[in-house]
């Protein structure tokens, strides 16, 4: 749960790299795409066909963002915007307040 004073928005700023996940439930693509200030360290392609193509670390973080409930937030995994379009971040280091 995110303090009453952040937004998902100052999350998905603040961090080192943010991946933004779209999904299409029709074609099975998976599109990503790598944000942030460390994203050219990005160790993610821009598109995996199908979902069984991505690296399992990230398969995991998607099934746990699945779950929650739309424009849901889970600390250290990252935000679930909608069914199709969730955003996973990570940092170097943890920051300890925004």
């Amino acid at each position: 749960m995110l303090p009453a004073y952040l937004s998902i928005s100052d999350v998905l700023y603040a961090a080192d790299v943010c991946y933004r996940v779209q999904t299409e439930k029709d074609t099975g693509w998976v599109t990503i795409v790598s944000l942030g200030i460390k994203r050219l360290d990005a160790t993610v392609k821009d598109t995996y066909i199908p979902f069984e193509g991505l690296p399992d670390w990230f398969q995991g973080r998607l099934a746990v963002l699945s779950l929650l409930e739309n424009d849901a937030y889970l600390e250290g995994v990252g935000h679930k915007a909608n069914d199709n379009e969730f955003y996973s971040t990570f940092w170097v280091i943890e920051p300890s307040n925004l």
